[in-house]
């Protein structure tokens, strides 16, 4: 899951949302710390039900944003992605 951009309402349930039905289907969920920035760091980290169980009520999103334009990147995040264990 990416956030990017701004914040809106709605983030986190959803992300909540996300992570509560993936374990329905037995899926790995991977959060992207703070945007587009995090994936062209490769800051991704699994989520799990206790990662996301009280977050409802948090305003913005857990997992952060910002505003990096990846095509703006140099060596940004076409040349990670295929590196990357979610790929």
């Amino acid at each position: 899951i990416l956030t990017g951009g701004g914040d809106c309402s709605g983030l986190n349930p959803t992300i909540r949302g996300v992570v509560y039905r993936a374990q329905d289907y037995n899926y790995e969920i991977y959060g992207i710390q703070e945007g587009w920035r995090g994936l062209v760091k490769g800051d991704i980290n699994p989520l799990n039900l206790r990662d996301v169980k009280e977050i409802v009520d948090q305003g913005g999103t857990i997992l952060g944003t910002s505003r990096l334009n990846p095509y703006k990147v140099e060596n940004g995040i076409s040349q990670d992605i295929p590196h990357s264990s979610i790929a």
